[in-house]
């Protein structure tokens, strides 16, 4: 890929085509943000499916918590990382802001907070419970992460 001339790399003459010029960003922020996306994306898909293999397939009781816990922590990582790509695709990752960051940190807490709940604490009557501790931090941290890149959008929208 080094040898290849700018013009003829095809993710990049598509970021110009379709997004905006180089001018604020470097090449690299656009394959760290691309790879964020794409990171992203395989993520929740690798939950997904394994969510519904844990539903749908021949998961023993034993495992089934665990299927399930993978399932969500994949998603749960996917969908920031995802956001995080996008938002360092427009924006650069010098300038992913501390918003991103913080929200990043929340979700990876949120997360954290999940998988030491699940399953015997997590949604449960009688016992300590904490998945609303877990959802409130995750879905702050994730609405940090939107709010940055509703940020990044509207700056490169008037650039």
């Amino acid at each position: 890929m080094g040898a290849q001339r700018i013009e003829e790399n095809m993710l990049l003459h598509c970021y110009r085509e379709h997004v905006a010029d180089l001018s604020v960003i470097t090449e690299n922020d656009v394959y760290v943000g691309f790879s964020g996306v794409m990171g992203g994306m395989v993520l929740s898909l690798t939950g997904w499916i394994a969510y519904l293999w844990a539903e749908f397939g021949n998961v023993s009781w034993e495992m089934l918590w665990s299927v399930r816990e993978l399932a969500f922590g994949s998603v749960g990582l996917g969908v920031p990382l995802m956001l995080v790509g996008v938002i360092a695709g427009l924006m650069g990752v010098r300038d992913l802001g501390r918003v991103a960051h913080a929200g990043s940190i929340m979700c990876l807490a949120g997360l954290a907070v999940f998988g030491f709940a699940y399953p015997t604490q997590w949604n449960v009557v009688g016992a300590t419970d904490y998945s609303a501790l877990g959802m409130t931090i995750y879905g702050l941290g994730l609405g940090l992460v939107v709010f940055r890149l509703g940020g990044a959008v509207s700056c490169r929208l008037y650039d």
